[in-house]
């Protein structure tokens, strides 16, 4: 465009010394070619119409199908087109969404590319570029026809089976019907008298009225809700395997999430700490214990995004967000590093009448052999067949 405007003033020139007539409607014609190409540009910027749809949420391993539409609503005609869609290299290394088009009047573009979910996080998808040329190729302006917008790849789900851990054990689902512990001042209902049944529960008018012996139903006190607590501090898991066992870590605490949730239909809340993705900066996040789809996918969204932190104290956090908990609550402890610090925070909330569980993601030798306290279940986790048949 600066080579045809400097054209343009250089023949303005020449007819200014040569005062010849021909040279000035060449001006004028030039001129004229000039603001026409440029009005038209602009009408065709002004008016192109750009959409891409696509699901935003995945799970690892999907494959995420994206449309890109360009229509061309005005009156003109586009003479050309280049069209040039920024992906996430992660998601789609070796694909490209470069396209030369010429759309009519009222003619819409479509095409389609597909993102390969092989790595979790959220990713931009664009922004989408469009240069528009006029007929001479006087000018061009390329412009963000379509801002990015974000792809969240879930971290990836095993599907548990069951929690197939001992009724004792902090992790299995209990009967509706069984109550770890009760509120005696809820009456709930009565029922038979069973013989074991203390006789503070027996309940003497009804006894009375009825001619056999009743005891009182009281309100289960306890809360039947489960904290999963995520060691990302990078010293905590294996040197040589530290990205798997990590990114292993992370799986297994989805899958306890999303099976908790889903399947059991009970609250489950998450707390770890972790790098800001966008600034870098040390973040700490509580998801405290509640049910419902909608709370799992905003956990997932975190764990999609999580990275692993430097000296970071895992067991002090484990404590104080515990101890937050309703009694009877069940905390579960997802790190590689099992010491004595960790064990005496486990043993202190088994005391304070907190169900504790502690799952060891790929240990070290150290870990595996480190003394636990009595009464603690322990899992290690080594692949995800582990997460599906052991939890």
């Amino acid at each position: 465009m600066r080579n045809y405007l400097r054209f343009l003033a250089l023949l303005l020139l020449v007819a200014i010394l040569l005062r010849i007539d021909l040279f000035f409607n060449i001006v004028y014609l030039f001129a004229a070619v000039y603001l026409l190409s440029r009005l038209w540009v602009q009408h065709t910027h002004r008016n192109l119409k750009a959409r891409r749809d696509f699901t935003t949420h995945a799970f690892l391993g999907e494959k995420i199908n994206v449309e890109l539409m360009v229509t061309n609503p005005g009156l003109l005609p586009t003479p050309g087109l280049a069209i040039y869609e920024s992906l996430p290299p992660e998601l789609a290394a070796s694909q490209r969404v470069r396209e030369a088009v010429a759309l009519v009047a009222a003619q819409t573009y479509r095409t389609d590319y597909t993102l390969n979910c092989q790595k979790r996080g959220k990713y931009a998808v664009g922004p989408l570029q469009i240069k528009v040329n006029d007929p001479l190729g006087i000018l061009n302006q390329p412009e963000a026809h379509l801002d990015a917008e974000y792809l969240t790849v879930f971290p990836k789900i095993i599907p548990l089976q069951r929690l197939g851990l001992p009724t004792n054990s902090p992790l299995a689902s209990l009967p509706a019907a069984t109550s770890l512990f009760e509120d005696p001042t809820h009456v709930t209902g009565l029922r038979d008298y069973i013989p074991g049944d203390s006789p503070r529960r027996i309940h003497w008018t009804a006894t009375a009225r009825s001619g056999q012996m009743l005891v009182k139903q009281y309100k289960a006190a306890v809360a039947r809700e489960t904290l999963i607590c995520l060691d990302l501090d990078r010293e905590s898991y294996n040197f040589r395997y530290r990205h798997y066992a990590s990114e292993l870590a992370i799986t297994t605490a989805a899958s306890l999430a999303h099976h908790i949730c889903e399947h059991e239909g009970l609250a489950a809340g998450l707390s770890l700490e972790s790098y800001d993705p966008e600034d870098g900066s040390l973040i700490s996040m509580l998801y405290p214990p509640r049910p419902g789809r909608g709370y799992l996918l905003s956990i997932l969204e975190t764990l999609a995004q999580v990275r692993l932190t430097d000296g970071s104290q895992f067991a002090e956090t484990l404590h104080s967000r515990s101890m937050q908990l309703s009694w009877g609550s069940t905390v579960v402890a997802i790190t590689g590093k099992n010491d004595e610090n960790l064990q005496n925070t486990l043993a202190t909330l088994q005391k304070s009448g907190l169900a504790v569980a502690l799952i060891l993601v790929y240990p070290d030798a150290e870990s595996h052999n480190q003394p636990v306290s009595p009464g603690l279940p322990v899992y290690e986790v080594w692949t995800e067949n582990d997460i599906e048949h052991r939890l």
